[in-house]
Formats: C-alpha cells, sequence, structure tokens
C-alpha cells in the first residue's frame, strides 16, 4: 500500500517547503486570500527509481491520475474535488 499525504498550503512559499520536506507521494493545494483553493494541485511522486514534481490543472487529473498508482490517483481525485466543491473553510 502506498501512502499519500494531502497538505492544504496557506501560500506557495509554505507548499514549496511542504514538497521540498515530502520524503513519499504528496499532493498539495493551495488557499487564495479569499479562501478558496487554487485550480491546481502540486503532485510530488517518491518511486523506487525516481521521483518528481508535477503541476496538474484540475481540468487534466483524470488523464495524470490515469497514469499514477490506484491509491495516489484516488488521492489527487480527492484533491480535484475538494477544489471542484469551492474549496471554502
Amino acid at each position: 500500500m502506498i501512502d499519500v499525504e494531502i497538505v492544504e498550503c496557506a501560500d506557495d512559499a509554505a507548499l514549496g517547503n511542504a514538497v521540498a520536506a515530502a520524503s513519499g507521494w504528496l499532493i498539495g493545494l493551495t488557499r487564495q486570500a479569499d479562501g478558496t483553493l487554487e485550480d491546481v494541485l502540486v503532485v510530488r511522486g517518491h518511486g523506487h527509481a525516481t521521483s518528481f514534481t508535477a503541476v496538474v490543472p484540475v481540468a487534466d487529473v483524470e488523464r495524470f491520475a490515469a497514469a499514477l498508482p490506484s491509491e495516489v490517483a484516488g488521492a489527487l481525485r480527492e484533491a480535484a474535488a475538494r477544489i471542484r466543491k469551492g474549496g471554502s473553510q
């Protein structure tokens, strides 16, 4: 089983710090000043041989998720659903 962390950060700097500190899979969301979530997700992946960071627009989540392990794809869809609901606190 793959552990995936979904984090909501107050700004881009906090999100950058979370991504840099991640040792596994992380999906990051950033809150805007009005309390809503930005419509992009940052995915930090860490596999056996490689690691990567990608910025994924909500509109492309399904296409991107198709290439990910099922646990990660599910977390990515969950994070996108938060954004689509308006992301307000």
